[in-house]
Order: C-alpha cells, then structure tokens, then sequence
C-alpha cells in the first residue's frame, strides 16, 4: 500500500510539474546596422497603380502576354460570376445580417359534459369540466 502511494504521489507531481511553464526572454540580435528613419519608396502607392504592377519593368512582351492571360482566364471569370450570383441570391434571401424575430400566441379551451347514472339514489348526476390552455412562443434568430 506504501509503495502504491509513492507512485501516485509521484505521477501527481509529475503531471503538476509538467504543466508549469514560462516565457523565454526575448534577446534581439544586435546587428550593427540602424535602421533608416523613415522606411520610404521611389514609386508612390496608390490604389490604381498596384493593378498593373508588371508595367513597372517596362517590358511591352511581359505587358501583352499578361494581358492575354487576365482576358482569357475564364476561371477567374466564372468564380467571379459565381461570387456575384451568390450575394445577389443572398440579398434576394434577406440574408444580410440583420437578426429575425418570430413570435406566435396560441389558446384553447375544452368544455367536457358527462351523465353518470349509476348512483343508489336513481338521480342523474353531470359533471362538467373545463379546461383552458394558453401559450406564447417567441424566436430570435
């Protein structure tokens, strides 16, 4: 029994200890080398000229035989017009994020007669019964 105590003291200790851990400190090489005040490029970037990037090499052979490639990529074309046609159908859908509310009320009511004539006394007895019954859901989706 000692000896299966020790054991399990140990493997205890073993998982607590294994599950303990720490960071090492970051050390950034020095190199020697200072980095330029402010990182800057000849060609200013603006939204019209990272579209047509290879005429920056000024090569008309490069410029033609991309330009072939983009318009006879029909791939790309058909994905595209795959994408277009799936967020119409979604804004046809209503699928556009906004959250849907649904609600319904329901009630009923049950009114029951019944004879019973088997009493000693020879007398008719009714007895009537009735039952309500209401409900109220409400979704958010």
């Amino acid at each position: 029994m000692r000896r299966s105590v020790i054991v399990l003291n140990s493997v205890v200790l073993v998982l607590l200890f294994s599950c303990a851990s720490s960071t090492p400190e970051r050390v950034d090489p020095d190199l020697g080398i200072p980095p330029p005040d402010r990182w800057t490029s000849p060609y200013p970037l603006s939204y019209g000229q990272i579209d047509h990037w290879w005429e920056e090499f000024g090569d008309p052979a490069l410029n033609d035989l991309i330009e072939k490639t983009l318009e006879r990529n029909f791939d790309v074309k058909a994905a595209l017009a795959r994408f277009d046609a799936a967020q119409a159908q979604a804004r046809i859908e209503g699928a556009d994020g906004k959250p849907l509310l649904d609600g319904s009320l329901s009630a009923s009511s049950r009114r029951q007669n019944v004879a019973v004539s088997s009493f000693p006394q020879g007398s008719d007895v009714v007895i009537r019964s009735t039952a309500n019954s209401f409900g109220a859901s409400l979704n958010l989706s």
